[in-house]
């Protein structure tokens, strides 16, 4: 008996050491681990991917001060992060009488929490919100007391997303000279290896002859136009780059280094782009990742140097958000996405995302009037049921990527999805420019991402006048459909430049609107369908009166946007009332339709 007492008493002080709170450490430190402290780069967070990915769930649950715990299905577990003590607000401006009265009421309602405003993006295009600090007041307590102020649309955490340690290809091969048969090829010297433009089967791949984006041929019709503009939101880029320098977006309304905002756009000397994680005019990459998709996208073509882009004339705004370890904030993200707004972006490139749905980064890309590209993601999965954000956002002008290999298969690790996913690009071994005038392979829907932005561009140098929509439009109904691709992306198939190019017609000729009458600022609205079973999907249009610049829809089901023509889908049988609310210099006006939609 003795023994035995003996025996389990050892037993116990093994598993109560083991249990003990040093030993219980390690789980505490991974729960919390890579948190932003004192404003310091999220540290130790890697996976396996190439991507950004917060590798956090819609369905989760704050802990603590600055962690949220993940319930997800995804392999890999990894805390979703925010940033402490950091709040971004919206507030309900189709409820407020005057926007005059906006001021005030955040002013109070940020009194009433104890925050003071970091950032107002309401003079950027999202009126009513608002990047607020939280000094002493845990985050999920703020985003409580906000949500019951009935001033309020919602509150939401500032997330952090980052990229895992760069995963570079190695791909050792000697330049050879491809003939290729085409309708124009350039004399960049490394073109043979970009075989995602043309491909023949050449070594080092041996891939599948002609699964590429035909890319030659579509530059017998556009090589682009120095008036296209596509952001890179991303690290950053090489701007000194021998084979991107001439192809840097300047800001024509700024003189440099005088320090003065001679535009008035709210950034002094943004002579080039903006760096939105030192706050700074100087984008420089120190990654390389972002320089790697403006190569891509709109590398020198033609110039005897290097690689050549889709685009080989086109201007590559750098809009940095990602630091040199590839973290970053969704609020310098938004920030970065309302510059290329402002100054007149019309594609942006995002190849980067996460599984943390937040409202705020979609309401950014609603208000864009570009045609906004975005990486499906690299964890493998179907995007349907475990998305990745902004990617798989509902917004009308977002491109979702997947991305495939030089056989015209989807990569491994590409996301995929017939929902959420678009169409697929190459993304497996991609020779492109790199941080240091390098150049260097890299594999990931990061990669196919800027191959479609590039594509937009030609669109957009080929036919000024097309819309966002038009341009989406053109590129999804003009894909190569492959049975590698079915079921897998919504198009069931891979980029096609030459016959998105090639099947350009000039747009219709706008009529010109009836002359306003000055001061004049009235709401209206029109939708078609109005009615149909779900989901059911509507097409609503401004119809207002004296050029409102915001717009704030009600749409009766809890849903809204502030988009000035948004594609709404309802998902719930009812009949639903709808309303629009517009402003313009401090005016509003709003217009109201009772038991407008009806969906059976």
């Amino acid at each position: 008996m003795n023994y035995r007492f003996f025996t389990m008493l050892c037993w116990t002080l093994v598993i109560l050491t083991i249990l003990s709170p040093g030993a219980l450490a390690g789980k505490a430190n991974l729960e919390t681990s890579g948190v932003l402290e004192n404003n310091s780069s999220l540290k130790n967070l890697s996976d396996s991917q190439e991507h950004i990915n917060a590798s956090v769930s819609a369905e989760t649950a704050l802990i603590g001060k600055n962690s949220v715990q993940v319930k997800s299905s995804s392999p890999l577990q990894v805390s979703a992060e925010y940033v402490p003590e950091r709040v971004i607000v919206r507030y309900k401006t189709d409820t407020i009488r005057t926007m005059s009265a906006l001021p005030s009421v955040m002013s109070i309602a940020n009194a009433e929490v104890g925050a003071s405003v970091m950032t107002d993006y309401s003079e950027a295009g999202l009126p009513g919100m608002q990047v607020v600090q939280v000094k002493g007041v845990p985050v999920n307590k703020a985003i409580q007391e906000y949500a019951a102020n009935p001033n309020v649309l919602y509150a939401e955490p500032d997330y952090l997303v980052s990229l895992p340690p760069e995963q570079a290809d190695k791909v050792s091969a000697k330049v050879e000279s491809v003939e290729m048969a085409s309708m124009r090829t350039p004399n960049d010297p490394s073109f043979s290896l970009q075989w995602g433009l043309k491909n023949s089967g050449q070594a080092p791949f041996y891939g599948k002859s002609g699964a590429d984006i035909k890319a030659s041929d579509a530059w017998g019709t556009t090589t682009g136009s120095s008036s296209v503009i596509i952001a890179v939101v991303d690290t950053g880029v090489d701007y000194t780059h021998s084979d991107l320098a001439a192809n840097i977006w300047t800001n024509s309304g700024e003189i440099p280094n005088n320090g003065i905002d001679d535009d008035g756009n709210g950034y002094i000397d943004d002579v080039r782009g903006w760096n939105f994680v030192s706050n700074n005019n100087n984008p420089m990459d120190d990654h390389g990742h972002g320089t790697h998709c403006a190569g891509t996208i709109a590398a020198v073509g033609n110039n005897n140097i290097g690689i050549t882009g889709v685009c080989w004339n086109a201007k590559i705004m750098p809009l940095k958000f990602l630091d040199s370890s590839g973290n970053g904030r969704v609020s310098d993200a938004i920030s970065a996405i309302l510059y290329a707004n402002k100054m007149g972006a019309q594609v942006i490139s995002n190849s980067w995302g996460g599984t943390q749905y937040t409202q705020a980064l979609k309401d950014a890309i609603d208000a864009s009037s570009a045609v906004v590209v975005c990486a499906a993601g690299n964890s493998g999965q179907n995007s349907d049921t475990n998305p990745q954000y902004p990617a798989a956002m509902s917004s009308s002008n977002i491109i979702s990527v997947a991305a495939t290999d030089s056989k015209d298969n989807l990569a491994s690790f590409s996301n995929y999805g017939p929902s959420s996913v678009d169409l697929a690009a190459p993304g497996v071994t991609i020779y492109s420019t790199y941080k240091n005038n390098q150049y260097q392979y890299l594999s990931g829907t990061s990669m196919a991402t800027p191959f479609v932005s590039g594509v937009a561009g030609l669109l957009k140098a080929a036919n000024p006048s097309m819309s966002k929509n038009q341009i989406r439009d053109r590129i999804l109904s003009t894909v190569d459909k492959l049975s590698s691709l079915s079921g897998k992306v919504a198009t069931g198939g891979r980029l096609n430049a030459a016959s998105a190019v090639g099947s350009v017609s000039p747009s219709p000729t706008v009529t010109p609107s009836p002359t306003q009458q000055p001061g004049v600022l009235t709401a209206s609205f029109m939708a078609s369908p109005v009615s149909g079973r779900i989901p059911l999907r509507i097409q609503f249009i401004d119809t207002s009166v004296g050029q409102p610049t915001t717009w704030a829809w009600n749409f009766g089901d809890g849903g809204y946007s502030y988009q000035k023509n948004p594609v709404y889908t309802f998902t719930q049988k009812g009949v639903y009332s709808v309303r629009l609310t517009i402003s313009r210099s401090g005016k509003m006006s709003t217009a109201y339709k009772s038991r407008y939609i009806t969906a059976y």
